[in-house]
């Protein structure tokens, strides 16, 4: 998972990209778009929702629309993945920053983090120098972040590792309790 940062410069590269190509080419990518779109809805219909995301996700890498980032964060509510649904919520509060938008991912926001009191908890982990990776429990694409970072993660134990280039690697364990909030701070060392 992103962080929202992260997501939000994704979302920016993909809109200037996307101003860069010719009418046709924008057109040609919203239609594959909206194809992609349209079969994640038959599939969601069908109660098929991890396939649904796939196809939700894929409509947004091909032309980025606050309705594939709002179905997008519906699929993780129904697959009972809360904190990358916030992450999605998120992201369309700052696509759509209406009045009328902001109060409804406001409400579901809300309920979300509700939720996510009941079985997780919220971690804040940060660096000096700031901008350091972060990979939470493994090293892995779906688990890279950026500090700082605010992330709601399961109760139990976790491994937090900090790598930035010319920095020395640093690894911090937590223990993470229902509804309790943590900040971690690693200070990284330059490498030789």
């Amino acid at each position: 998972m992103r962080t929202l940062r992260t997501i939000t410069i994704m979302l920016a590269a993909v809109l200037l990209l996307g101003a860069a190509l010719p009418g046709s080419a924008q057109a040609a990518a919203l239609e594959d778009a909206d194809a992609l779109f349209t079969q994640g809805e038959a599939l969601a219909a069908q109660g098929n929702w991890q396939e649904a995301l796939n196809l939700y996700i894929q409509a947004y890498q091909t032309y980025p629309k606050a309705t594939y980032v709002f179905k997008i964060a519906t699929a993780y509510v129904k697959l009972d993945n809360l904190p990358r649904a916030l992450d999605a919520y998120l992201l369309f509060n700052q696509y759509e920053p209406s009045d009328q938008v902001a109060k409804r991912i406001a409400a579901e926001v809300a309920k979300l983090e509700g939720m996510l009191k009941q079985s997780y908890g919220k971690v804040f982990v940060a660096s000096s120098p700031r901008g350091a990776n972060v990979f939470i429990d493994e090293i892995s694409k779906q688990t890279r972040f950026q500090t700082p970072v605010t992330r709601w993660l399961k109760e139990g134990p976790h491994s937090v590792m900090f790598q930035m280039d010319g920095y020395l690697p640093r690894e911090i364990k937590i223990s993470v309790e229902k509804g309790g909030s943590i900040s971690i701070f690693a200070g990284l060392r330059p490498a030789r």
